[in-house]
């Protein structure tokens, strides 16, 4: 579903974010989590810092997975500028 939006270049509410990120939280799937980030980020979503830090409290990630939240929250802030 996430990349219908990326494909027909619509940008997804936070509400849509929020619901997407509730429902891979309930089939407990990290990497589809990050994938979300990283479309918010890519987005440039003022929401992306706010997911990246539900996914991190709520995800079991690796140390790898939590650098590569924290690089994509740093690409989003800094395309804010």
């Amino acid at each position: 579903m996430l990349e219908l939006f990326k494909k027909h270049n619509r940008v997804p509410s936070d509400l849509v974010m929020n619901e997407v990120l509730n429902c891979i939280k309930q089939s407990n799937r990290p990497d589809q989590a990050l994938d979300l980030v990283k479309l918010a980020a890519n987005f440039s979503l003022q929401s992306t810092s706010q997911l990246a830090g539900r996914v991190q409290k709520e995800f079991p990630l690796s140390e790898e997975q939590r650098i590569a939240v924290d690089d994509m929250v740093a690409m989003s802030s800094n395309s804010d500028e």
